[in-house]
């Protein structure tokens, strides 16, 4: 399914607002589950190869579901990069029509606790956005 040209442009929004707002946020990238990129914001001048990041985050969001699964640990929400320069986060956002996977680049010196409640509130963000 592809989204519509007034769904990418909400999510282009959401996600530059949340990255121009949220200091610990240096990158919010939304990609379908098959690795294709829908969009990305970053702050601070943060680079990224989103077409490779895109790819590798739906196959990181995949593995997450399998391993969780095969250590008996149901509905996986995604998983988590620790880095010594910051925290990557990687969840899966499902939906009848189409599932997506956001990946969320975290400053240095992020608390975990905030970075996975910010995270978390831009899956529910995108989550709301797509039932409507």
């Amino acid at each position: 399914m592809i989204l519509p040209a007034a769904t990418i442009e909400k999510i282009k929004e959401i996600l530059n607002y949340s990255t121009d707002i949220r200091d610990e946020i240096e990158s919010l990238l939304l990609c379908t589950s098959d690795g294709h990129e829908i969009a990305c914001a970053s702050y601070r001048g943060l680079k990224i190869e989103e077409a490779k990041v895109s790819a590798m985050a739906a196959s990181f969001a995949g593995l997450s579901l399998t391993i969780a699964d095969c250590c008996n640990k149901q509905d996986a929400l995604g998983g988590i990069v620790e880095t010594k320069d910051g925290l990557i986060i990687c969840g899966l956002i499902k939906t009848p029509e189409v599932d997506l996977v956001l990946l969320g680049v975290f400053a240095k010196g992020v608390q975990h606790g905030l970075a996975l409640w910010n995270f978390r509130n831009q899956l529910n963000k995108f989550r709301s956005l797509l039932k409507s």
